[in-house]
């Protein structure tokens, strides 16, 4: 059997067509008439179906060669036990090493090659997510530049704040200097015409949860943590899950405690819909800003 023969097209170009982060890992795509290939989510504008062939990703293919599994299986029960994909998982643990490495080594550069980065530009490309260069992070965020602004909404006053990648704290009750506290080595600076266009999308969400499932996030957590978050997106608007059905589906069924804990070291509360999370009893549980908030959002989306 041949690596191309495991793939199935279909499958790979309709996962490749709707950008699938799910499918990072599994395979990637090489355009015949450029010699260009790309993970299932790249941004760039789709080439023609005709032109792209698949092939299994190859740190994916040789894991899984060395357990002795055929690489779509062994992603599925990877992405099972840990939540994650085998290439998310192994972007989530590069990065923390090159977080300890920047705190220890005399250089970035060093850094990034301790880490295990094969360069520089591979280390910068990895960290975009984080919205924030190396030396920024080395330094604790100093540099970084996060914008805020209140709003009203009929659930109260909010925050929103965002970095030049995308919204990093949504919350009720709160101002800038409750931000500098969650941000203390970052640059924060009120207002902005580009913020003030977001801030009116996130007020939206918050009077009809469900309705923007496009806002930009730069937010950041372990492996399990995200692994969370991502649970509770995946949670349709009108539906409830309880603390041990999200465990279960971040891929850790017995860690209901920490699956809690989780979703209660959210930044962005109905961006990422915790209120859609409840006790398994069917009690509401708790919410950090208010029970009768978590009521209110979950009663506008049919809940």
């Amino acid at each position: 059997m041949t690596q191309q023969s495991i793939i199935d097209p279909d499958m790979a170009w309709a996962a490749f067509d709707r950008r699938d982060r799910d499918f990072d890992g599994r395979f990637v795509g090489a355009v015949r008439t450029t010699g260009i290939y790309c993970k299932a989510s790249c941004p760039a504008r789709h080439p023609l179906r005709e032109n792209v062939t698949f092939y299994p990703d190859g740190a994916a293919a040789r894991a899984a060669a060395r357990v002795g599994y055929a690489p779509h299986h062994f992603h599925r029960l990877f992405k099972r036990a840990t939540g994650v994909t085998p290439a998310a998982y192994a972007r989530q643990m590069r990065a923390r090493r090159a977080g300890a490495a920047l705190h220890e080594e005399g250089s970035v550069t060093e850094a990034i090659y301790a880490a295990g980065y094969s360069g520089p530009s591979r280390f910068y490309e990895g960290t975009k997510r984080l919205g924030m260069t190396p030396s920024a992070w080395r330094k604790g965020g100093a540099g970084v530049t996060i914008r805020w602004t209140t709003a009203d909404t009929s659930l109260g006053k909010l925050l929103v704040a965002a970095t030049d990648k995308g919204l990093c704290r949504v919350s009720f009750d709160e101002d800038g200097l409750d931000l500098a506290k969650h941000f203390p080595a970052a640059e924060i600076v009120e207002g902005g015409t580009a913020l003030a266009a977001l801030a009116a999308r996130v007020v939206a969400e918050v009077e009809t949860p469900g309705r923007d499932r496009d806002l930009p996030l730069d937010v950041r957590g372990t492996a399990f943590q995200e692994a969370v978050w991502q649970a509770l997106k995946d949670i349709p608007p009108g539906e409830t899950r309880s603390y041990a059905e999200v465990a279960t589906a971040a891929g850790s069924p017995g860690a209901v405690r920490a699956a809690g804990t989780a979703c209660g070291s959210n930044h962005v509360p109905v961006i990422i819909p915790c209120h859609r999370v409840l006790r398994s009893d069917g009690s509401l549980g708790g919410y950090a800003y208010g029970v009768d908030r978590k009521k209110a959002l979950l009663s506008r989306e049919g809940g």
